[in-house]
C-alpha cells in the first residue's frame, strides 16, 4: 500500500498548478485557439448585438456592481426603520426599482 501512497507520515505536497499554466501558455500561442471566439460571443454577434465580457465582480469595470452599489447604499440607509422580514423584502424590492434609469446609464458609460 505504501508503495502506491508514499510515505503517510508526511504530510501531503501542494498540487502544483505549473502544469496548468504550461497548458495555458502553449494554447494561448496557437492563432487558432487565440481567434477561437465562444459560442456566446457568436450567438448574440448573429443577431447584431455587441458582446463584451468583463473582470467578474470587478466594480470598475463592470456596470452591474455599481448598480449593487447603490442598492446597499440606499437600503442600508432605510433598514433600520423595519423590524420584520417582510418590511426588509419590501424595502430591498422597492430599491431595486429605485435606482433611476439615467443612473444605470451612467454606471454603463462609466465602465465604457
Amino acid at each position: 500500500m505504501t508503495k502506491h501512497l508514499g510515505n503517510l507520515e508526511q504530510p501531503l505536497a501542494e498540487p502544483s498548478k505549473a502544469t496548468d499554466c504550461f497548458w495555458s501558455k502553449i494554447l494561448s500561442l496557437q492563432s487558432d485557439f487565440v481567434s477561437e471566439n465562444p459560442l456566446l460571443q457568436m450567438v448574440i454577434k448573429e443577431v447584431g448585438h455587441i458582446c463584451l465580457f468583463f473582470p467578474k465582480f470587478h466594480c470598475e469595470l463592470n456596470p452591474i456592481e455599481l448598480f449593487w452599489l447603490y442598492i446597499k447604499n440606499l437600503y442600508w440607509h432605510s433598514n433600520h426603520k423595519f423590524s420584520t422580514w417582510k418590511e426588509y423584502q419590501a424595502l430591498f424590492e422597492h430599491t431595486c426599482i429605485a435606482c433611476p434609469l439615467s443612473t444605470i446609464w451612467k454606471y454603463f458609460q462609466h465602465v465604457d
